[in-house]
């Protein structure tokens, strides 16, 4: 499974925490990180996807998973506020995987997604911005 390096940090505190997110999904997100949060926490997610911008979210703690061995806690994330360019990286991200995960057949039952057909990101942003 992939992880993508993330910073976090609880709401209302300066103090940012290195992470790695894994399993990301459109509406949550399973991380590793050796800080410890309680379930109910609001945490501030600051992350980048490849080939996307830096993007912050607020997420709240689902569940924890106590510290194995190398002293790494596993979090489940549930997404409560995301902006619209997080969301907008998060949903390309995850329908380029989709496209890169399935045979030829399924990936037919798809659009092409403009971002591989020559589009300059900047020029997607705008399309999708409209």
């Amino acid at each position: 499974t992939a992880d993508y390096p993330m910073w976090m940090r609880v709401q209302g505190d300066a103090t940012k925490l290195k992470g790695r997110m894994r399993d990301l999904t459109a509406k949550g997100s399973m991380v590793t990180t050796s800080a410890h949060f309680e379930p109910g926490d609001l945490v501030e997610i600051i992350f980048q996807l490849p080939e996307f911008a830096v993007n912050r979210l607020i997420a709240q703690v689902v569940y924890s998973d106590t510290t194995d061995e190398n002293g790494v806690n596993r979090f489940g994330l549930r997404f409560i506020h995301v902006n619209p360019r997080a969301r907008e990286a998060i949903t390309w991200f995850l329908y380029d995987r989709i496209q890169a995960l399935y045979n030829e057949e399924l990936r037919e039952m798809y659009p092409e997604n403009p971002g591989r057909i020559g589009l300059q990101p900047a020029k997607l942003r705008e399309l999708a911005a409209r």
